[in-house]
């Protein structure tokens, strides 16, 4: 973890900035910043989501998938918005290894602790309250959002065996296809057109 921690900064710092984490802080983010980045979570989520469905059920039994799911969460907030859904994301993980997805896993599970974070800002700013305020997704797991992050902490290190490089290098990967995501999104006609 520590390790992971330490290779990733970088790349953590960058996509903060890219989603908007300055704004999110002082209250500044729009409606269409939020759009955006329920829209570039989806495409991130959705489909890591899939991935980790399909790869080796015993290798992700401590990791409770369908418990850990959030894509339906941020449907649920684009549905709350009445914003179009789009019915498929792309296979952005198809054929990472079982270690690759826990890279990018460990991504997904750190960015739903700090959507907790998020979610407290969201709440106070004014243009957003009472539709980004009550985002499903940025709240995370709830109550059990400390609790499930610890056990995460604990299960990943127990899968790494010999493999560590493997983990770290689907980290960094992960956090790449943020930026690439958001981007892609950006210049889009629409977040929508681009999924």
């Amino acid at each position: 973890m520590a390790r992971l921690r330490q290779e990733t900064q970088l790349c953590h710092e960058q996509v903060e900035k890219l989603l908007y984490a300055e704004q999110i802080q002082n209250g500044t983010l729009t409606n269409d910043q939020y759009i955006q980045l329920l829209y570039v979570n989806l495409s991130f989520h959705q489909p890591l989501e899939m991935a980790i469905r399909m790869a080796d059920p015993a290798f992700f039994a401590g990791y409770d998938p369908f418990q850990r799911s959030k894509a339906h969460l941020i449907i649920q907030d684009l549905q709350m918005l009445r914003l179009p859904v789009p019915a498929t994301q792309r296979l952005c993980f198809h054929n990472w290894t079982n270690w690759q997805l826990l890279g990018a896993a460990y991504v997904a599970e750190g960015s739903t602790l700090g959507g907790r974070v998020i979610s407290k800002c969201l709440q106070k700013n004014p243009s957003l309250c009472h539709t980004a305020g009550q985002s499903r997704f940025y709240a995370g797991y709830g109550d059990q959002t400390g609790y499930l992050w610890k056990t995460f902490c604990a299960y990943l290190p127990q899968q790494a065996a010999t493999q560590e490089d493997q983990i770290v290098q689907g980290a960094i990967d992960a956090f790449q296809l943020y930026e690439h995501i958001f981007y892609s999104l950006s210049v889009s006609a629409g977040p929508v057109a681009a999924l």
